[in-house]
């Protein structure tokens, strides 16, 4: 008995589902460019936590060292980022290259390579805003 739902998902995640492809809809009708990049913003960490993303621990191992204020660490083959005396906080991958974390919704990180070489980490905001720190 019920009634037959448009998209297929399970229970634990068709609230989160729910909201997304409201947001998807709206971004969709949506012309202020602040706006739309925070929908965008907005969906790709609910697809993150829907989807996660594995990055190889080799690919990780690059990613460690000192940027600047910020540090990143590999423990337990997961990464860890903590900018100066601040608690460390666990980095939930998006892609090979882009982090977000669960701790906070409006920064996200993503390093920079030339060639085969890290060379930078971009901090990004939720409003647009970036910054970048060189590796060590």
């Amino acid at each position: 008995t019920g009634v037959e739902p448009d998209v297929k998902v399970t229970r634990d995640k068709a609230m989160e589902t729910a909201y997304m492809l409201a947001l998807e809809k709206r971004l969709e009708q949506e012309e202020d460019k602040e706006i739309k990049y925070s929908l965008a913003w907005t969906i790709d960490g609910i697809k993150t936590r829907q989807n996660p993303v594995n990055v190889e621990e080799k690919t990780m191992k690059l990613y460690v060292g000192v940027y600047g204020p910020r540090k990143i660490t590999l423990e337990n083959g997961e990464l860890y980022y903590q900018r100066e005396n601040r608690p460390k906080m666990k980095m939930v991958p998006m892609k090979d290259d882009t982090f977000m974390f669960n701790d906070i919704d409006y920064f996200r990180v993503k390093f920079i390579k030339e060639g085969n070489k890290v060379v930078a980490l971009e901090g990004n905001y939720d409003n647009g805003r970036t910054d970048r720190n060189d590796k060590s």
